[in-house]
Formats: structure tokens, C-alpha cells, sequence
């Protein structure tokens, strides 16, 4: 599975909506209704797939899907140099 497509079936799976909803042009705050919950969660789920610890900042800095996609590309990166 591509990140992309991991990262558009976790967002869908998070809101409860449709995979093909979801384009990574999309705002998560204005267009996915992201709060300060789904963030939260979202960020859980990273930590416990990727083994990783994520700041509050780091997840406050996603903006858009594509963000989002460019973030666990970077986790995965991270990981595998470990």
C-alpha cells in the first residue's frame, strides 16, 4: 500500500467518511472538520503504527492531507534508519 493510499484509508477510517472524499488538496481543519480531538487521535495512531513519539507541534503543523502524507513519509524514513 502506497502512503498516500495508507494515509487518505486512515483519515476516512478516522472521520467516518468515504475514502473517495478525500483529495490531498484538502484542508483537514476546513474541509475534514480536524479538531483538537482528531488530531489527538491521529497522532496516537502514527505513534503506535510507526513506534514513534510525536510532538504537539509536529501534528499542529499538518495543514492539509498532503501534509499529512509528506509526515508519514517521514516517520517511515525516520524508521528505517533506526
Amino acid at each position: 500500500m502506497t502512503t498516500q493510499k495508507e494515509t487518505i484509508t486512515l483519515l476516512a477510517d478516522l472521520m467516518g467518511i468515504e475514502e473517495t472524499e478525500i483529495k490531498a488538496e484538502m484542508s483537514l481543519d476546513n474541509d475534514l472538520g480536524f479538531d483538537s480531538l482528531f488530531r489527538s487521535e491521529l497522532a496516537m495512531i502514527l505513534e503506535e503504527r510507526h513506534e514513534c513519539l510525536i510532538t504537539l507541534e509536529e501534528i499542529r503543523a499538518l495543514d492539509t492531507v498532503s501534509h499529512v502524507i509528506d509526515f508519514i513519509c517521514k516517520i517511515k524514513k525516520a524508521s528505517k534508519a533506526n
